[in-house]
């Protein structure tokens, strides 16, 4: 989890480069969601969880 997900590549040096730009006058929306749990979430769990939070902005 990172609180910028654009500079991947420094938590992950084999990751490319993620180069996000927008043209003069466009916008873009970042959207975030904290789990917050009283035990340990499996990686199915939690990737229910991020899959239930896109599919709120589709």
């Amino acid at each position: 989890m990172a609180a910028n997900p654009l500079g991947r590549i420094i938590f992950d040096p084999k990751q490319p480069p993620f180069n996000y730009t927008l043209d003069k006058g466009q916008q873009t929306t970042f959207r975030y969601r904290v789990v917050i749990a009283d035990r340990a979430e499996s990686a199915d769990q939690l990737n229910t969880e991020a899959d239930a939070f896109a599919a709120e902005y589709k």
